[in-house]
């Protein structure tokens, strides 16, 4: 990276309130993981899921391959191990999707019972390390692993809460773009009898979807070109509940 790139560099990190670089990792492997493509394993170009808890971008196949459940991999060393509530902590996992997450504001017992995702690699070399060890030996290394996964998934909780962030914005917007609308069809006459989620006729659902909360704000010229498909569609609506089959 160059000087002028690496100014480049940390001036969107502090546009974007991005976490400094980990220690791990330099600047120029910091912003090819977040701003880049391409998987780290088989080179595959679209690939761009990041991963940070593992410092890679994966496909979904690599993914799937080299990353699994930590209780899957503890079992490889013993019941005991696989049980041992402590091993889930001594290595960074990913944190649950936000689409996917439970209800449960605390999400604490994933973790305990190993239902969280590790790279393989890793997780396995811990724990080869953990059961070796003993006594006084095996409280420092705990101790060290646990000060590093905290402060991975520290910078890892930043992304999952900003990607929640972008979410949020993009529902307020397919919101206010939904609520222009419908009060723009309201003053044409129309109700909310025709503004609902209905499948009158084919692609009826998807279509009313896309034109009403497509997360892009309402503007004049936007309303101008869906306002003879949205009308259109209602006139097909209305004919289907006045002709029921």
């Amino acid at each position: 990276m160059t000087k002028s790139s690496k100014s480049a560099w940390k001036a969107a990190g502090e546009n974007v309130s991005l976490p400094e670089c980990p220690g791990d990792l330099s600047e120029p492997e910091y912003a090819d993981l977040i701003y880049g493509k391409g998987c780290y394993n088989c080179n595959a170009p679209l690939a761009k899921n990041l991963y940070m808890p593992f410092r890679l971008r994966l496909c979904k196949n690599c993914y799937y391959a080299d990353c699994g459940l930590g209780y899957q991999i503890a079992s490889d060393y013993g019941e005991h191990v696989r049980k041992d509530k402590v091993v889930y902590r001594l290595a960074p996992y990913e944190l649950a999707d936000a689409r996917f997450e439970s209800d449960i504001e605390d999400d604490s017992w994933r973790l305990d019972y190993g239902e969280q995702r590790y790279d393989r690699e890793v997780f396995s070399k811990v724990l080869h390390k953990y059961v070796r060890l003993k006594g006084q030996e095996r409280t420092d290394y705990v101790k060290r692993r646990m000060e590093y996964t905290t402060k991975v998934m520290d910078v890892e909780q930043w992304f999952k809460d900003n990607d929640k962030r972008k979410e949020n914005e993009k529902q307020a917007i397919s919101d206010r773009r939904r609520e222009s609308i419908f009060t723009k069809l309201k003053e044409l006459g129309y109700n909310d009898e025709d503004f609902g989620l209905y499948d009158y006729g084919p692609d009826d659902h998807y279509t009313w979807h896309h034109l009403t909360e497509e997360p892009k704000e309402l503007t004049d010229k936007i309303w101008k070109r869906i306002k003879p498909q949205l009308e259109e569609q209602i006139r097909t609506r209305r004919y289907f509940r006045a002709n029921p089959s």
